[in-house]
């Protein structure tokens, strides 16, 4: 009688073992054939390129010049995707500001709300609302502001409020709200703290109302420097001007509500004070110095990647994404172009996007990594390119060799 033959199971291999061992076959195969100093050739060479590109793209006037044409708008920015992005999937905080509409009221309603204010326990009241001409009552809207000793009014250059040099001289503060764009088309991305002069400093609203509020501000030294503008996902407290003076409001309530809030009042609808931010097509200057105060009573600084690390990132990227392509021969030969351009987009979305978003999300640092997407974007072209001029000098050389 036959002894059956005891069978031995092989084990089944993951997913991950086998993807693991067809990845070391081909390198042994590869190294085998020719040494890999032939992909670091072409892999840096095609990285010079892609950069070479990239600059070219990002720093020719030509190119600035036909995007702006196209879009009416300034040039976006990473740091828009960053805003937006940390506003979506950021957890709401609670504001210390109250934003107090002024629209359709007049200058006596006014008065009245800052007589009303005066008597109530707010940090800070910041008046982003200029009066360019003289109105009747302004003599009562003048008193009120002289006996609130916690006041900041708006000051610009054009147009400017009249009494501005007599309420300076009584010691009333103003501040800037000049915003830090050249038209209205274009991104308020930024604020300046402070703006020198030869004869002055001339400081803004929102450091101004940080001053009053007893907020530090020694993060945003040197004042005069730019500062981007965090966008967070805020929950800030709205009391229209017109609910404040109602006969019939709870004057205990709202006072309570104001207890050591900076109050902002402006116009919220006026068409002349609407500007485009990263999250907002159309957001009323109040609420833009709003952010930043914020930005200011947190002590939120953004610190922003040099130009070198920036570049750095891109050439790296782009020299590691050339030699394992040449390396691995991926997307040179039939069918395979499927996996270069998926590398490409994993590249592009793992490596640079997600890492930016956190940590401007988590640590408000600013990664410009502009020039990296860019030259990913382009590197399996500027790749095909060089790879196929390789193949036509190599050809071209044969025939001359073989007509010899």
């Amino acid at each position: 009688m036959a002894r059956k033959r005891k069978q031995t199971t092989i084990p089944k291999r993951s997913l991950w073992q086998r993807l693991w061992s067809g990845t070391r076959q081909t390198i042994r195969e590869n190294l085998k054939e020719h040494e890999p100093w032939e992909e670091w050739v072409d892999a840096v060479v095609a990285t010079v390129l892609t950069l070479l590109c990239t600059w070219l793209a990002l720093h020719s006037s030509f190119t600035g010049d036909l995007f702006n044409t196209i879009t009416d708008t300034d040039s976006p920015e990473l740091i828009d995707l960053y805003n937006s992005s940390s506003r979506r999937t950021g957890v709401p905080k609670y504001s210390s500001i109250t934003i107090m509409p002024i629209d359709g009221c007049s200058r006596q309603e006014v008065t009245t709300a800052l007589e009303l204010l005066s008597d109530m326990e707010t940090t800070a009241i910041g008046m982003d609302v200029v009066f360019p001409y003289y109105a009747d009552g302004d003599e009562m809207l003048v008193e009120a502001i002289m006996s609130n000793g916690n006041i900041v009014l708006a000051s610009c250059p054009s147009p400017s409020t009249y009494f501005e040099p007599m309420l300076a001289d009584e010691g009333v503060t103003f501040g800037s709200v000049v915003l830090d764009v050249k038209t209205r088309h274009d991104v308020v991305r930024t604020f300046a703290p402070a703006v020198y002069t030869p004869t002055d400093t001339v400081w803004s609203f929102e450091m101004q109302l940080a001053r009053m509020a007893g907020a530090g501000v020694s993060t945003f030294y040197p004042y005069d420097e730019p500062r981007y503008i965090l966008y967070s996902n805020l929950l800030m407290d709205t009391l229209s001007c017109k609910d404040l003076i109602d006969p019939n409001a709870d004057l205990e309530a709202l006072s309570a509500r104001l207890k050591g809030q900076i109050v902002l009042m402006g116009d919220m609808t006026a068409t002349s004070d609407l500007y485009r931010t990263p999250i907002d097509a159309d957001m009323p200057g109040v609420l833009i110095h709003a952010y930043a105060l914020e930005m200011m009573l947190r002590g939120n600084n953004v610190t922003v990647s040099s130009k070198y690390f920036n570049w750095s990132v891109a050439c790296v990227l782009c020299f590691v994404f050339s030699f394992f392509m040449l390396f691995f021969k991926w997307g040179f030969d039939d069918g395979e172009g499927l996996a270069l351009r998926i590398t490409q987009v994993l590249l592009l979305v793992l490596l640079v996007v997600v890492p930016g978003v956190c940590f401007f999300h988590w640590f408000h640092w600013y990664f410009d990594f502009t020039p990296a997407l860019f030259a990913l974007a382009i590197h399996a072209f500027v790749l095909d390119v060089w790879v196929g001029i390789m193949a036509l000098a190599k050809h071209v050389y044969n025939c001359i060799h073989l007509d010899q």
